[in-house]
């Protein structure tokens, strides 16, 4: 993913940039500064993404999306997405369809879309994820969309179906696509004593002062601080926000960094500058697979579990192409690049069978999300959350 970073070293733990879809309880899109042309051109929305596969039929290809894409007159729907899902794989048939995916505007965290939309931005698809569909549904953002225009509906698994930001005032406003896991990622070689003792106290230790990380992110980075607490991270009255603050503004004094970039997470503790992070499960998986001695907390006050997806803009021009576009996201196609792509789970149970048992096996994911409800805190809309999100800016500034 085209990520901003947003590191600092301790003392001077001033934010930069914004969260991505990531830290905001989110996967992340890998990027490689190889590919920056490629993502370039995956920008341009006139472009297809090319792939060598053989000189001739790669050619023959090519050329068959490019006259298709040249050719084409139709007015395409504005996917506005998190950066890095400007790539076509993500939408493999509306591309096929189209010979071109649509058109892409980008935005680095939610926060950022909100206040775009709310000043008179209008595209046609975004990709909100559970814990923000009440403020953007509030603002008057959210259109209904129609399940009998999806043809993967049905395969959608069934508890997410059900899952919160999904639904509200009986209409369908969000259709989920890809869900994961956060805690905390540990040394277990460095910090033992928390093998059979896992709590989010470890972000906490002054033992580690200095070689600690969060996620800059407000449903990340104050909901584990709530949750240490033993607080409802998602139903702070004002006076627990001030409770949470606390608790935040003594953390700050330990930590090496907020990050808004999950790589920075990893290199840090394979190498050992960072005992232990809030991060996400694929993290872990890449790490473990690399050799790191890291475990993924399973926290006696809770794992957190997250939900993205897609949402119709409630004065969308393009409506039919909007669903299409939401559709070939839920696609099996498009859930299989995602685990591949990002690690995460998917909503279309057919992709998991499209995507080899090792990488499933590697990943941790399981299809039987009823499970992951039940043993994980999920993430939704928060309360006051306008209060928190100024309270963390201030506590992230030292104020």
């Amino acid at each position: 993913m085209n990520k901003r970073s947003a590191t600092g070293e301790t003392g001077n733990l001033t934010p930069r940039g914004g969260a991505t879809r990531a830290t905001a309880g989110r996967h992340a899109v890998k990027t490689r500064p190889e590919n920056q042309r490629e993502a370039a051109m995956r920008r341009q929305p006139g472009t297809a993404q090319c792939r060598p596969i053989g000189l001739i039929a790669g050619l023959a290809l090519c050329l068959g999306v490019l006259t298709h894409t040249l050719a084409d007159d139709i007015e395409h729907p504005v996917a506005f997405v998190w950066a890095g899902y400007d790539n076509p794989a993500f939408y493999p048939p509306y591309v096929t369809k189209y010979g071109r995916p649509p058109t892409f505007s980008l935005y680095g965290d939610e926060e950022e879309a909100l206040q775009k939309m709310r000043a008179g931005y209008q595209p046609d698809v975004m990709l909100p994820c559970a814990n923000v569909i009440d403020r953007w549904n509030r603002a008057g953002l959210l259109g209904t969309i129609d399940t009998a225009l999806l043809s993967n509906w049905d395969d959608v698994i069934p508890a997410l179906k059900n899952a919160p930001g999904g639904m509200v005032d009986g209409r369908r406003v969000m259709i989920p696509t890809d869900w994961g896991l956060t805690s905390v990622i540990y040394r277990t070689d460095i910090a033992p004593e928390y093998i059979d003792n896992e709590s989010y106290g470890i972000l906490w230790d002054p033992k580690y002062k200095g070689r600690l990380a969060t996620i800059d992110s407000q449903v990340d980075g104050v909901s584990v601080a709530a949750l240490y607490a033993g607080l409802d991270p998602f139903d702070l009255s004002l006076e627990q926000i001030e409770q949470v603050r606390a608790l935040l503004q003594e953390q700050r004094a330990l930590l090496r960094m907020y990050t808004s970039d999950n790589t920075s997470i990893a290199q840090s503790l394979a190498s050992g500058e960072v005992v232990a992070a809030l991060g996400w499960s694929t993290d872990y998986a890449n790490l473990k697979a690399e050799g790191v001695p890291v475990a993924f907390m399973n926290p006696r006050e809770g794992r957190m579990a997250w939900i993205c997806g897609a949402a119709i803009h409630a004065n969308s021009a393009h409506r039919q192409l909007a669903h299409e576009v939401i559709d070939a996201m839920i696609s099996p196609e498009g859930g299989a690049f995602t685990i591949t792509e990002n690690g995460t789970g998917v909503a279309n149970q057919r992709a998991f069978g499209l995507v080899s048992d090792a990488v499933l096996q590697s990943l941790g994911l399981d299809q039987d999300m009823q499970n992951i409800f039940d043993s994980s805190v999920m993430q939704r809309t928060q309360r006051n959350a306008d209060a928190i999100a100024v309270m963390f800016e201030e506590v992230k500034l030292g104020l």
